[in-house]
């Protein structure tokens, strides 16, 4: 028997796995979130947008880039390298209620965002660079406590304002990266 066994009220590994195992089932009880990606980050709490930052970083190494995850003290989230010039990215992330909002939006702040759409049947990503800067500034609601913007989006993902307008949000792929650069 390990000498820290015999410590008063000692947990053990077991007993804590054992806990988080079923912390993780209660916590992802939510039926209607039928996607696994979603229902982990519906269950997140406040480490839903650290946990997209990370995603979001990953996603870029996919794709060539070079990508640093920030320490939250900086005005944006990541760093990616492109085209040998380091952009500020911004990462947001909103689950579904009556509509997706993405909060404390700082558009002087970054080069490109990235808005995570966390809904119940699947997860999705949409960037935007200077058009959407110009967007947020433009159609989001300031908030004065923040000094930043709120921006929602319907269930289908899109603004009431973007109709028409096809050069604003773009799926995350690297065809679409590369004419934000």
């Amino acid at each position: 028997m390990p000498a820290v066994a015999k410590i008063p009220g000692f947990v053990s590994q077991r007993q804590f796995a054992q806990a988080m195992r079923w912390y993780d089932a209660d916590e992802r009880a939510d039926d209607s979130v039928i996607d696994p990606v979603s229902k982990e980050l519906y269950s997140s709490g406040k480490q839903k947008g650290r946990k997209c930052e990370y995603l979001i970083a990953h996603m870029f190494k996919r794709m060539g880039y070079l990508a640093k995850v920030l320490k939250g003290q900086e005005g944006c989230d990541l760093l990616v390298k492109m085209n040998e010039k380091w952009m500020n990215v911004e990462v947001k992330a909103s689950e579904f209620s009556k509509n997706y909002a993405f909060h404390r939006i700082k558009p002087k702040n970054f080069d490109m965002i990235v808005l995570v759409f966390v809904g119940k049947e699947y997860t999705t990503v949409q960037i935007g660079g200077g058009a959407a800067k110009k967007f947020v500034a433009n159609y989001g609601t300031w908030v004065v406590r923040d000094s930043a913007y709120t921006l929602g989006f319907n269930r289908m993902r899109s603004h009431s304002k973007m109709q028409g307008k096809n050069d604003i949000w773009f799926s995350f792929t690297k065809n679409n990266i590369c004419k934000l650069i």
